[in-house]
């Protein structure tokens, strides 16, 4: 599994911050991912 930064998920997807956090709230992303956010 490769872990990504928040800023390269905006670039690639076109999301926005707070949208990307919706859908971290949503459990549309994995827990993981959600914990590597936190810490950036």
């Amino acid at each position: 599994m490769r872990i990504i930064r928040l800023k390269e998920v905006i670039d690639s997807t076109g999301l926005a911050r707070s949208t990307i956090y919706k859908y971290i709230g949503e459990v549309r992303i994995s827990v993981n991912v959600t914990e590597r956010f936190a810490n950036t």
